[in-house]
This record gives structure tokens, sequence and C-alpha cells, in this order.
């Protein structure tokens, strides 16, 4: 099974894609300052955690956010990214 690019964290524990476009919005209006390559998780307009390991980073945030519905995604390494 392939990783998804981007998913979230419902409350009932299970990963889906789609359906956090706050999130999604956000980050792409903040991507000129977001470090290619990274994990970054969101909540709402915040980023709760960043880092190259997204097993970590997911764990991060989850122990920050507890209860909450997480957005991550991978920044894309090019600086380009068609919507």
């Amino acid at each position: 099974m392939r990783e998804p690019k981007t998913a979230f964290l419902g409350r009932e524990g299970r990963v889906g894609e789609g359906g956090r476009m706050e999130e999604f919005d956000y980050l792409m209006s903040i991507s000129e300052r977001l470090e290619a390559g990274k994990w970054v998780v969101a909540v709402g307009r915040r980023i709760v955690a960043q880092g190259d390991d997204p097993k970590k980073v997911f764990d991060r945030a989850r122990k920050r956010c507890p209860g909450r519905e997480l957005f991550i995604m991978k920044v894309p390494d090019n600086a380009n990214m068609l919507l």
C-alpha cells in the first residue's frame, strides 16, 4: 500500500484523505516558508510539529493536540506544485 502524501487522523484513530482544506490552504499560503522534504502536521491554521521522520512528527503532534484531527503532509522537494 502506498503512503498518502497528505492525510488526517480523525478522533476515531482512522486515517483518511481529503476533507481538511483549512489546513491545506494554510500550508499552501505559507509554502515559501516551509522546508522542502520535511513532514508538517497542522491543526487549523497552526503548525504543531515538523521534521524528517513522519512517525516521530505525527506522535509529537498527537501528544501536543490530543483528541484533535491532525493533517500531515510532506513538503514537496521541488518548488513547483500543480494544484
